[in-house]
């Protein structure tokens, strides 16, 4: 396979193992991507996705330990034999943890980190802000301190960071993994006008709901061996697993108009228009909380069997009242009412401690039985992975590592933010599979972005907007109409028309 005049990367038998591994996580690829397209890098949690871009920004032999073989080119030379200095003004990247690459504490200093370092005019640098503040809605977020932003509030920057030396090729590792759907859509708009101005875009994720007509070939990872497929029709005509197909807010729902779960209590009231009454194995009973200008007079209940999916756009507040259930912060006013809780959070590296992932089970408790970690292992296909170190684990792995010590838990509530984000379709079946079995005991709820995953799993659906829980109603008959609504208005807040 030669490289044109426009192809900007090319494979020819390229392959990487890691140090230690019996096999290669690349084994023996080959493309090509042309310049002004979107290729869509795609393929099951751990499928060698985020390491094919390490290798394509030229920093996988700078943070990992292994062995590359066979030919990968940017724009015709060796990318190994080109420094990183060189790589970085031609290639901007968004890791799928944007924490991981900010060097600041301020948005507006990490916006112009890159340029002062090149050794930017201020002028030149004045442009060059103007510039990604004209391609990204990043406005509110300026001159704010990271450490304020929410997760997928530093998903966006890191975008817009990926720009700020005008790099020709931006490398995206699930970009839409912690965006709320209207940001999801916004990026897919974004996207096309980067394609527009003759900008290469490769995006590594599991969905594409965002880029439907902006994919221009699709390359998909099994088992290190990759397939190339001219369309994106083509790779869903070949029966591969889809991910993001069936969540489009404005689709019609394949997937089910009633959740498999109901509520089951004896009491007299009436659920579908009275749940809020409800008063059977109460797990979480928030009343007229406040806190800062994020979070007011906010009222939310929750029971045994029910799972709630907690909506809203980035920056609404949804994380800080999870931080608030569980005692991580502390309310300005108002009472929140739980017995125990156990709070998987966004960032799986802020709770994993242990030198196996066998070990982390048995750190918040040592009466976990061998059985019930085997149990959880294998429900959500970690089983093979007991004895690996916790981070050597891909972001997916990570995530479903936390999901799996909640199943070993025994607390009556279970908060979960984004546990589907940088899943793929499979396993996000297995988290909600696991999910329904946490709920026969305990009462769930959810933070999420992920149309597909409420499908599957949402008894119930509160909407976060303007610091307030707007509503709370069943997700079933209209409520499933209802729930595509909010996602289109969240869409309308950010798309242009």
């Amino acid at each position: 396979m030669s490289s044109t005049s426009n192809t900007v990367f090319r494979a020819q038998d390229f392959s990487y193992t890691y140090a230690q591994a019996q096999h290669p996580c690349l084994n023996k690829i080959t493309f090509t991507i042309e310049e002004g397209t979107t290729t869509l890098i795609t393929g099951l949690s751990g499928c060698g996705k985020s390491t094919l871009m390490k290798c394509m920004c030229n920093i996988i032999d700078d943070i990992c330990e292994g062995e590359h073989e066979g030919l990968l080119e940017l724009y015709g030379k060796d990318i190994f034999t080109l420094s990183n200095f060189e790589v970085a003004k031609k290639v901007g990247v968004v890791f799928q943890n944007p924490r991981s690459q900010f060097f600041t504490d301020s948005t507006t200093s990490e916006l112009i980190f890159a340029q002062e370092n090149y050794g930017y005019s201020s002028e030149e640098i004045e442009e060059s802000l103007t510039y990604v503040e004209s391609l990204f809605p990043i406005e509110p977020l300026l001159d704010r301190e990271l450490h304020t932003l929410s997760m997928g509030e530093r998903q966006l920057l890191a975008l817009a960071c990926a720009q700020t030396l005008g790099q020709k090729i931006l490398l995206f590792d699930e970009p839409s993994a912690n965006l709320d759907w209207g940001h999801a859509m916004a990026l897919g708009q974004i996207i096309r006008k980067l394609n527009g101005k003759g900008i290469t875009c490769i995006v590594c994720d599991h969905r594409h709901f965002y880029l439907e007509d902006a994919i221009s070939k699709v390359l998909y990872l099994e088992d290190g061996k990759m397939e190339e497929f001219p369309s994106l029709s083509a790779w869903i005509e070949s029966g591969k697993l889809v991910r993001g197909k069936e969540g489009r807010a404005d689709a019609q729902n394949t997937c089910r108009t009633e959740s498999t779960l109901t509520c089951e209590c004896e009491c007299e009231c009436e659920c579908e228009q009275g749940y809020s009454a409800c008063t059977k194995d109460k797990v979480l009973d928030v009343r007229n909380l406040s806190f800062k200008h994020i979070l007011k007079d906010v009222n939310l209940t929750l029971h045994a069997g029910e799972i709630m999916c907690l909506i809203g756009i980035n920056g609404s507040g949804k994380t800080t009242l999870a931080r608030l259930m569980s005692g991580l912060e502390k309310q300005d006013a108002g009472d929140i009412e739980v017995e125990s809780v156990f709070y998987v959070a966004q960032d799986a590296d802020y709770q994993l401690f242990g030198s196996s992932v066998e070990q982390e089970f048995h750190i918040g408790s040592s009466q976990v039985s061998d059985d019930r970690i085997e149990h959880a292992l294998k429900a959500l296909e970690l089983d093979q992975n007991k004895n690996r170190h916790p981070f050597s684990l891909s972001g997916g792995e990570k995530q479903r590592l936390q999901i799996a010590l909640a199943m070993t838990s025994e607390a009556e509530l279970i908060i979960l933010d984004e546990p589907t984000s940088g899943l793929d379709a499979k396993r996000m079946q297995l988290v909600a599979h696991s999910l329904k079995e946490l709920a026969e005991t305990s009462g769930i709820l959810v933070i999420t972005h992920d149309l597909d995953f409420i499908q599957h799993v949402a008894t119930h659906i509160a909407s976060l907007w303007d610091g307030t829980i707007e509503e709370v109603f069943p997700y079933r008959d209209e409520g499933v109409n209802k729930t595509r609504e909010l996602f289109k208005r969240m869409e309308l807040t950010y798309v242009e028309s």
